[in-house]
Order: structure tokens, then sequence, then C-alpha cells
């Protein structure tokens, strides 16, 4: 489901557990994400139809949640 090409294990699972965390939609909002450590950038793959719920604080809070976990892995 995920990008695993670029970033170890131990990532890998921390992306899962970030996106099941902070999802408030049950594990169901992230559909996949591709990330570049290189760049340090990650692309998330949302489902639309949930992520059009969110308010924008909602979609703000999401993002900034899976950002952080992102940016302590890759420091």
């Amino acid at each position: 489901m995920a990008s695993t090409k670029t970033i170890p294990n131990t990532t890998q699972s921390s992306f899962w557990w970030a996106a099941l965390q902070f999802d408030p939609f049950d594990g169901k909002l992230v559909q996949n994400w591709l990330a570049y450590p290189q760049k340090q950038q990650i692309n998330l793959i949302v489902n639309w139809q949930l992520w059009t719920l969110l308010d924008y604080f909602g979609r703000y809070r999401f993002v900034n949640q899976f950002g952080t976990v992102a940016r302590k892995l890759w420091l």
C-alpha cells in the first residue's frame, strides 16, 4: 500500500502508526504515501470523500501531526 522503496521498515512502521493514530476516520483517510527522505518530503494520498469532510483546521492538524512524525524520523 505505502511506498516502501526508499525508506527503512522502522520508518515505514512509524508512518503507518501516524496514519492510524491521527486519522479521525479510523484508518481510512490515508490511502498511500510517497516518501522522499533525501528531500525530507512526504506526499500523502488521501480518500478525497473523507478529506472533504474535514474543515481547514482538521486538515491542518492532520498534516501537521503527520509531518511532525516525519521530521522526527529524518533528523
